[in-house]
């Protein structure tokens, strides 16, 4: 089991790069997290939890 960390403050550019990631990979949870920093951005972040495929 593995763990990779995503984070980006453009939403669709955070949804493109997860779904690149989760390709060919067995995805065993996705925690997703949303922050407000102090110069007024969003960062939205994602926890995977994956196993690779034919390892």
């Amino acid at each position: 089991m593995k763990v990779k960390t995503i984070a980006n403050v453009q939403e669709d550019w955070f949804d493109d790069e997860i779904n690149e990631f989760i390709q060919h990979k067995h995805v065993i949870d996705i925690k997703f997290s949303v922050l407000f920093d102090s110069d007024d951005n969003y960062i939205f972040s994602a926890l995977i939890v994956y196993e690779e495929i034919g390892i």
